[in-house]
């Protein structure tokens, strides 16, 4: 084991003896048993910045990641490290690897996260993703009518000014039977 002296006069770890410390290896993948990211990814301090443990593994044994690149897993294990189930590839290659192995997440209706609508699911809006209910369009297009700005209608519905710019402006198709 490396060690260095630390300033209190006692030994300190190095960064690869602290990340060997914590990878637990199995038949096929090495688990990193360390901190996570909170989505899983093995995280580890080295030289004072925050790094992901499976791209620290991957520069350890396979060299430099070129900016801009991913880290990819064949073996879809997060805290994975084996050097052997990593790759290199841009975002695109790792979306289209997560839509072959059907791992990509469509979260439909009631089950999508960013929806603010809890009443979509109840069958009052016609879009089960929609983030304004039908009476909200109606209100803000009503409110427009009578003078209101876009900006004051944004805010009173708590929906960003590009929505509701949306929504009231001419010949918007957004709810098409609520005008």
């Amino acid at each position: 084991m490396d060690t260095k002296q630390g300033a209190s006069g006692g030994d300190v770890l190095t960064d690869n003896d602290r990340f060997w410390a914590k990878v637990q290896k199995t038949d096929s993948c090495w688990l990193w048993v360390g901190a996570n990211n909170g989505q899983g990814y093995g995280a580890l301090k080295v030289s004072g910045r925050n790094v992901r443990a499976h791209r620290y593994a991957y520069t350890l044994h396979k060299g430099p990641i070129p900016e801009g690149l991913c880290v990819c897993h064949t073996c879809d294990v997060r805290n994975c490290v084996n050097p052997d189930h990593l790759w290199i590839g841009t975002m695109a290659d790792n979306n289209l690897d997560k839509e072959i192995k059907g791992r990509a997440n469509h979260p439909k209706g009631d089950k999508h996260g960013r929806r603010k609508n809890p009443l979509a699911f109840l069958g009052v809006c016609k879009t089960p993703s929609a983030k304004v209910t039908e009476v909200q369009v109606k209100s803000m297009r009503a409110l427009r009518a009578m003078g209101f700005k876009v900006r004051q209608i944004a805010k009173l519905h708590g929906v960003k000014l590009k929505t509701a710019r949306g929504i009231v402006s001419p010949g918007s198709t957004c709810w098409v039977s609520a005008r």
